[in-house]
């Protein structure tokens, strides 16, 4: 019996005669929200969260990926940058902004 193992837009796995699909999706929570601040704190609810909470006035803020590192950041050797002695390429913190440019 042959495996196959492919993905197309979701994961698909067959395994033998026996087919299993995945949806992958984003789910939300406090870390991908525009509410989120420094140190963990909502600024719509003023409370500090935890990183699997989530409300319903979440609103979603997508810019995040897997190349979001320091050397990417608005803030990356400015003294607008939270943690100038450890930020450098591969690092990432949570008060990471997209470049402008």
């Amino acid at each position: 019996m042959k495996k196959f193992k492919f993905i197309l837009n979701n994961l698909y796995y067959t395994f033998g005669l026996k087919l299993i699909i995945m949806s992958i999706r984003t789910n939300n929570t406090c870390l991908n929200c525009e509410n989120l601040v420094n140190n963990l704190t909502c600024s719509k609810h003023d409370i500090e969260v935890d990183i699997l909470n989530v409300c319903d006035s979440h609103s979603f803020k997508e810019v995040f990926s897997k190349q979001s590192n320091c050397t990417n950041c608005s803030s990356f050797n400015l003294t607008s940058c939270s943690h100038p002695k450890s930020a450098s390429e591969g690092m990432l913190c949570f008060d990471w902004q997209p470049s402008l440019s």
